[in-house]
C-alpha cells in the first residue's frame, strides 16, 4: 500500500540538506495536497511543522497554508528556502506574518524545473534577505558571480500577491587585492526580487531594498548595481503596485580602476517585456560608483531603467505616477577622474529595438532628478540628462500624460556640466492630450 511520509517523520530521518532532498524525491502520490504551518520556528519544532519543511512535503499544484492566529516573524537559519515544484503559499497578510532572512541569506529560491514550475505566494512580508556575490580568481580571467536578489530568486513563473518585499539588499562581491587587471567588482542585481523568469506582483509593496555593486581596484571595472527594487529579464507584470525607497549604487573604484555603473532604483527591466497599470515608483534612487577611479560612474533611471530590448516585446505603463525619484552621477574624486552623469530621474528607456513599442497612457512624471557629479578638483562638472524621462533609440509614445515639473541639474565644475531636458530629453511621440514642460530643445 501506499506510505504516507509526513513533515515530522522527514525529520526524524535526515537532516538539513539530506531531509530537503530526500523529500523532494518523494512520489508524488505520498506528498500532501494541503500542508499547514504551525510554528514560526525554523528548521523545526518538536510536535510541529515548520514553513522549511512544509515546502517539500507538499505535492505537486498542493498549498501551504498557517495556522489561524499564527503570526509574527519566521527568522530564517542562514539558509534560504528552495522551492522546486509547483505550488501555492498563503500566508495571513503581509502585516500579520513575516519571512526574515535575518541578513544572513536569500528567502526564497523559485527553481527552474522541465516542465516549469509556477509558485504563487499570498499574504507575506518578505524582509531582511541579503546575497553576496561570488569571488572571481585572479589570473584565471574568471569574473566575480554576481549577486541576485536579496529576496527572492525566480527562475521559473512567480506570482506575488498583497506581499510586501522590504529590507533585501544584493551586495556585487568585491575585487580583493591583490589582483592582475582580470577580475572587476561584482554586480548587484536586484535588491529585492531578481527574476529570469516570469514575473507577476498584484498588490505588492516593494520597499527600501538595495542593490549595490563590488568594489574594483588596480585597472578593473567596478560592479554595477541594478535593480534596487526588482531586476527582471523575462516578462514583469505589476499591477497596483506600489516601489518606493528602493535604491541601486555603483560599486567603488579604486587606484585606477573605473566605477561601477547604476541603474533602476525601483525597476530594472531589461531585454523583455512589461506592463505596469496603476502603480506608484516613487522615492528611488540610483547613484554610480565613486572614489578614486579615472571614470566616476552614470546613474541612469530614477524610477525605472527599461532598456536592451531587441526583440518584439512591447512595454506598458499605464495610469501610474512616477515622483521624487532621483538618479545623480557620482562626482569625482581625484585629479583623473571625470564625474558621472544621471540620466532620466523617473524613467531612462535606452537602445530598444525600433519596432518595439513602449506606450505611456494616463500617466504623471513629476518631481523627479537627474543630476550630473561634481568635479572636487577644479575639473568640467557632470551632467543630467532627461529629469522626468530620458528616451535613446526607444519608440515611446506618450498619451493623455503629464510630464511636469522634474529637474535636470548640472554638476559643478570649471566649467560646470549641462542639464538637458528638464522634463524629457530624448525623442518620444505624442498620442494625444499630454502636458509636457521642458524638453531638451525648450
Amino acid at each position: 500500500g501506499k506510505v504516507v511520509v509526513s513533515p515530522h517523520m522527514c525529520h526524524n530521518l535526515l537532516a538539513g540538506a539530506a531531509l530537503a532532498v530526500a523529500c523532494l524525491l518523494m512520489a508524488g502520490s505520498a506528498l500532501a495536497n494541503t500542508v499547514t504551518v504551525t510554528t514560526l520556528a525554523d528548521p523545526h519544532e518538536d510536535g510541529k511543522t515548520s514553513l522549511r519543511e512544509a515546502i517539500p512535503a507538499t505535492g505537486i499544484n498542493g498549498t501551504i497554508n498557517f495556522l489561524a492566529g499564527l503570526t509574527g516573524t519566521i527568522i530564517l537559519n542562514g539558509n534560504e528556502l528552495e522551492i522546486g515544484r509547483s505550488l501555492t503559499i498563503t500566508g495571513p497578510g503581509a502585516t500579520s506574518l513575516t519571512i526574515s532572512g535575518n541578513g544572513k541569506s536569500r528567502v526564497f529560491n523559485i527553481l527552474s524545473n522541465t516542465p516549469a514550475l509556477t509558485v504563487t505566494v499570498s499574504g507575506l512580508s518578505i524582509q531582511s534577505g541579503t546575497v553576496t556575490g561570488t569571488n572571481g580568481i585572479a589570473g584565471g580571467h574568471v569574473f566575480n558571480i554576481p549577486a541576485q536578489g536579496g529576496g527572492i530568486l525566480n527562475s521559473g513563473t512567480l506570482r506575488l500577491s498583497d506581499c510586501t518585499v522590504a529590507g533585501n539588499q544584493a551586495f556585487g562581491a568585491e575585487d580583493l587585492p591583490p589582483q592582475d587587471g582580470d577580475v572587476n567588482g561584482g554586480a548587484g542585481l536586484g535588491g529585492g526580487i531578481f527574476s529570469s523568469g516570469n514575473l507577476t506582483l498584484v498588490n505588492c509593496s516593494i520597499q527600501s531594498n538595495e542593490a549595490e555593486g563590488g568594489v574594483a581596484y588596480f585597472g578593473n571595472l567596478g560592479g554595477a548595481g541594478l535593480g534596487g527594487g526588482v531586476y527582471s529579464e523575462g516578462t514583469l507584470a505589476a499591477t497596483n503596485c506600489t516601489f518606493s525607497g528602493n535604491s541601486a549604487t555603483g560599486g567603488l573604484g579604486e587606484e585606477t580602476a573605473l566605477t561601477g555603473q547604476a541603474g533602476g532604483g525601483g525597476i530594472y527591466l531589461s531585454g523583455a517585456g512589461g506592463s505596469f497599470a496603476n502603480c506608484t515608483i516613487d522615492g528611488n534612487s540610483v547613484t554610480g560608483g565613486n572614489r578614486n577611479g579615472s571614470q566616476a560612474g552614470n546613474g541612469s533611471g530614477g524610477g525605472m531603467f527599461i532598456g536592451y530590448n531587441f526583440a518584439n516585446n512591447p512595454v506598458m505603463i499605464v495610469n501610474c505616477t512616477i515622483s521624487f525619484n532621483i538618479c545623480a552621477g557620482a562626482d569625482s574624486a581625484s585629479a583623473v577622474n571625470s564625474p558621472g552623469s544621471g540620466i532620466g530621474g523617473g524613467i531612462c528607456l535606452f537602445d530598444i529595438n525600433v519596432g518595439t513599442p513602449v506606450t505611456l497612457i494616463s500617466c504623471t512624471i513629476s518631481r523627479n532628478t537627474c543630476s550630473g557629479g561634481t568635479s572636487t578638483v577644479g575639473g568640467s562638472g557632470g551632467n543630467g540628462y532627461g529629469g522626468g524621462i530620458y528616451a535613446f533609440q526607444a519608440n515611446t509614445t506618450l498619451e493623455n500624460t503629464i510630464v511636469s515639473g522634474n529637474n535636470a541639474a548640472a554638476g559643478t565644475g570649471s566649467p560646470p556640466g549641462s542639464g538637458t531636458g528638464f522634463d524629457v530629453a530624448g525623442s518620444t511621440t505624442s498620442g494625444g492630450f499630454n502636458l509636457i514642460g521642458r524638453t531638451d530643445s525648450s
